[in-house]
């Protein structure tokens, strides 16, 4: 049986490889948080899921049903 995995993280990065700023998005109790430093927003998930520069996701395997 294969696995299923969800997305829910992932940062965006801005620059070159020696200098940048990164931003972070977070999926949050089914809702997508914008987390740039001190600054959270709440944002629609097509937003969330159209960032253009995706630098690193993290994702959760999802249990099997039985």
């Amino acid at each position: 049986m294969k696995s299923t995995y969800e997305l829910v993280s992932f940062i965006e990065h801005f620059g070159t490889a020696n200098y940048g700023h990164y931003i972070s998005y977070r999926k949050f109790y089914g809702k997508w948080l914008n987390i740039n430093d001190s600054k959270v927003k709440l944002m629609e998930t097509i937003d969330a899921l159209n960032v253009a520069n995706p630098y690193m996701c993290f994702y959760r395997k999802l249990e099997r049903e039985k």
